[in-house]
């Protein structure tokens, strides 16, 4: 067998085709095959890629800024705790391409294994992040809260769980009623989180996930 001499090219144009294919056939109805007839082997797929939900993964991975966007808040002299905190939400909220992958794909998001994962893989990795960020606001005042940890994984919870995951499976009601108890939450925890502001970009954010 002949060695691809260049496997990283050819793995990031599998993942340009598979994006293509899921923005415009869905996650669900695009299979392996439909990868496979965009012009590569199945050998070469299959040796790259187990399935169908790990390329996925990879391309989310790697549209996802939300890790190089902590680092360079965190690091932002200029901002306030809080502000880091509410500038790196508005970031995600305008991250559309995230937003398209994550509508082509919201059936996987009615899993409770792959709900469960991406539960636990964001409390490991991101609460502990933001946490960072809590305790800089309690530094500078922007924030007055006794628990920072915990209102991390609060925060956490809301955006990317709730926003992130369950707000495909909710009514508009429901979805107002949600982000009313959540603002009265983090005000009674001492963060004035949500400003007009992000609630209007959160409500756009809805609107843009759901529109046909």
């Amino acid at each position: 067998m002949v060695r691809n001499k260049y496997p990283e090219k050819t793995v990031d144009s599998m993942l340009q085709v598979a994006q293509k294919l899921f923005f415009e056939k869905g996650y669900d109805n695009t299979t392996m095959q439909d990868i496979v007839n965009s012009g590569f082997s199945k050998g070469a797929i299959y040796y790259h890629f187990k399935s169908k939900k790990e390329i996925f993964n990879r391309i989310m991975s790697q549209i996802d800024t939300t890790a190089d966007d902590l680092v360079r808040l965190k690091n932002d002299a200029s901002l306030t705790g809080l502000e880091k905190i509410q500038q790196l939400f508005e970031l995600t909220l305008k991250n559309d391409t995230k937003i398209n992958l994550m509508r082509s794909a919201k059936s996987l998001f009615n899993e409770p294994k792959v709900f469960g994962e991406i539960y636990l893989t964001n409390m490991r990795d991101q609460a502990p992040k933001i946490a960072e960020l809590v305790r800089i606001g309690i530094e500078d005042s922007s924030i007055m809260t006794d628990f920072p940890d915990e209102l991390a994984e609060l925060i956490v919870e809301f955006f990317s769980i709730w926003l992130g995951m369950r707000v495909y499976f909710i009514t508009t009601e429901r979805f107002y009623g949600k982000l009313a108890f959540y603002h009265k939450i983090f005000r009674n925890q001492g963060v004035k989180l949500l400003t007009p502001k992000l609630l209007e970009n959160i409500k756009q954010y809805y609107r843009k996930i759901n529109a046909d």
